[in-house]
């Protein structure tokens, strides 16, 4: 599995897990190199529809 797949099957599995717990989440991913590591980084938008 290559990164670009690996980050869009994280995101979408992400999403629906939070979904499922009521929020509504808008996310953007980014590969961040530093020190010769790499790892992604996520940032949320998230509107909570109900408590569970």
């Amino acid at each position: 599995m290559d990164y670009e797949r690996f980050k869009e099957g994280f995101q979408d599995a992400l999403k629906a897990e939070l979904a499922f717990r009521g929020a509504d989440v808008e996310l953007t991913a980014r590969r961040v190199d530093k020190m010769n590591e790499s790892y992604l980084d996520m940032e949320t938008r998230c509107t909570l529809t109900g408590i569970r």
